[in-house]
């Protein structure tokens, strides 16, 4: 017997759709600026975990525009009837307040009434970063000495490789506070000091780190651009490693929530602090790195602890985030060659005109988004050395054998780029540097901000940052704005935002150093047969 509700109060409405073993989906709608919305779940009566229901982090959930989200329990759903009680009454509640959102009954194999989750070595079961762990507190000595020792190991080999490894976030906190691992951890965190000062070149440095660590028989699971899953082959041992990498003038900026403030000699030359017996690498003052991290309050142990980082730190590494790689490949695809009388017409769109006029024409165009390559083409056919850049490897073919077969193929060129990994981002900066010769840049950009999520568009902007590096250069921007979500649509629905212009304008200007010439919004811009969209035209440039 299962029991959902819908749960309103004057700021959110929030409806659970799925409650099952292997996934909980339901949707959510909240004003922009209340507290987040976490949800408990408690089995027989004991909390085994809290989730995020309005977060936009893939390995939490999977959360779209419209307010669903998808909050998968997979990991757990191998063993899960043997953790269960039989008849097991499961409860999904709001953490403040305790309101009960959704009841059901989860069928295991365990003795009636055992509560919460129990795994077959008879260790209780927590849910953190989105899978099911054993907590420390319920590992044995032995075996908190056999993770120690594998990341004791995991320096040793890095350093050499010339890599600089050292502790970091919860194995820092609880070397330096207690001596000791924390106990509702399940792992061991360390962090790679990137020799790089920016976050493209760390990113670089970061994934040649994965291919050595690979090479030495390490097990590599790479959960985001800053972010990886260390395992050793010949066991289970669980270790993370996040990137940081220093600036001379900002500082320390460390995945996810340290940008700058931590000055060099706080960092270098690297320590030692002890946590059960064993000897890790730190920071040579690792009290400032703490309080950057946890804040003031970092030596005094907290259960309720929960991150609280500025919007500024949250936008600024949004491009290290990678979750929807490769969504939408197979519909753009499909769009693209015309499936269903969808294709965009061959001429130019309104706003190809509106770019090539609002400034003085430009020696080098880079198209991101190119789609159907309908404006890339009209640009080169206008004299523009122009490379078209998009996701889907169908496209460039078509577009490349079209430009070949108008004659454009020494103008007009394409290249496939995944946006949201940043070493291609960096390899297409390297070549568009080589390429562009004199003259202005301009990056031009079409109904591509508004098919990309948050994290994607970050590394886009960054993107753009980085390639407007003369005077005289400007990116020329339209997308769908979030007075669009109610009008009506002639494609097939897929993933698509609705993207506030002012929130757009800050975070440009704020993370990205990206200023607006220019903005006008509205309808009659963008009509592709009766769908005619409310966007936005942005003009930028470099501050």
């Amino acid at each position: 017997m299962s029991k959902f509700q819908s749960y309103k109060v004057d700021d959110f409405r929030l409806g659970i759709d799925a409650f099952r073993p292997d996934k909980i989906a339901g949707w959510i709608f909240k004003s922009g600026d209340m507290r987040p919305v976490r949800l408990v779940i408690q089995v027989n009566g004991e909390k085994v975990g809290t989730f995020r229901a309005d977060a936009y982090r893939s390995d939490l959930i999977n959360m779209r525009e419209d307010g669903r989200f998808s909050f998968s329990l997979t990991p757990f759903t191998d063993s899960w009837e043997a953790s269960l009680a039989i008849g097991a009454e499961v409860d999904l509640m709001l953490e403040d307040g305790g309101a009960l959102v959704a009841r059901t009954t989860w069928n295991g194999t365990r003795q009636p009434g055992v509560a919460g989750l129990i795994d077959a070595s008879g260790h209780t079961l927590r849910l953190n970063k989105g899978k099911f762990v054993v907590p420390l507190s319920e590992r044995t000595a032995e075996w908190r000495q056999g993770l120690l020792s594998a990341a004791q190991r995991l320096v040793g080999v890095s350093r050499q490789g010339d890599f600089s490894i050292c502790a970091s976030y919860g194995t820092l906190l609880g070397a330096v506070r207690d001596g000791a691992m924390i106990p509702h951890d399940d792992d061991v965190d360390l962090m790679l000091i990137s020799e790089s000062d920016s976050m493209l070149g760390a990113v670089t440095e970061f994934h040649r780190y994965q291919d050595y660590l690979r090479s030495q028989g390490f097990l590599v699971e790479e959960l985001s651009n800053g972010q990886i899953h260390v395992t050793l082959e010949e066991s289970a041992y669980p270790v993370d490693v996040f990137l940081a990498w220093m600036d001379e003038v900002e500082g320390l900026s460390l995945t996810f929530t340290v940008r700058g403030g931590v000055p060099f000699d706080a960092v270098a030359p690297l320590g030692e602090v002890e946590i059960e017996g064993v000897r890790l690498p730190a920071p040579s003052r690792p009290e400032v790195l703490l309080e950057a991290i946890y804040g003031p309050g970092w030596n005094v142990p907290d259960p309720d602890f929960r991150w609280q980082r500025p919007e500024s730190v949250v936008a600024y590494f949004a491009p290290l985030h990678n979750y929807q790689r490769g969504a939408n490949n197979d519909y753009w695809n499909g769009y693209y060659s015309g499936q269903g009388g969808l294709a965009p017409p061959d001429r130019p769109s309104q706003f190809a005109l509106f770019a090539l006029s609002v400034r003085d024409a430009p020696a080098y165009i880079v198209d991101l988004g190119c789609g159907s390559g309908r404006d890339s083409l009209y640009m080169g056919a206008n004299g523009i050395q122009t490379l078209g850049v998009d996701y889907s490897q169908a496209v460039i073919y078509a577009n490349s054998t079209k430009a070949a077969a108008l004659g454009l193929d020494k103008r007009v060129s394409f290249q496939r780029t995944d946006v949201s990994d940043l070493d291609q981002v960096r390899a297409l900066l390297e070549q568009v540097r080589k390429q562009r010769g004199d003259g202005a840049l301009c990056v031009y950009s079409r109904f591509f901000f508004h098919a990309i999520d948050e994290s994607t568009q970050g590394a886009a902007l960054l993107l753009v940052r980085e390639l407007l590096t003369r005077e005289g250069d400007y990116c020329a921007l339209e997308f769908r704005t979030d007075k669009d979500r109610d009008r009506e649509k002639v494609t097939p629905s897929h993933y698509r935002r609705y993207v506030n212009p002012d929130h757009f304008i800050h975070e440009a200007r704020d993370t990205y150093g990206l200023v607006c010439d220019y903005r006008v919004e509205g309808t009659g811009y963008a009509v592709f047969k009766s769908d005619d969209a409310h966007v936005v035209r942005l003009v930028l440039r470099r501050g």
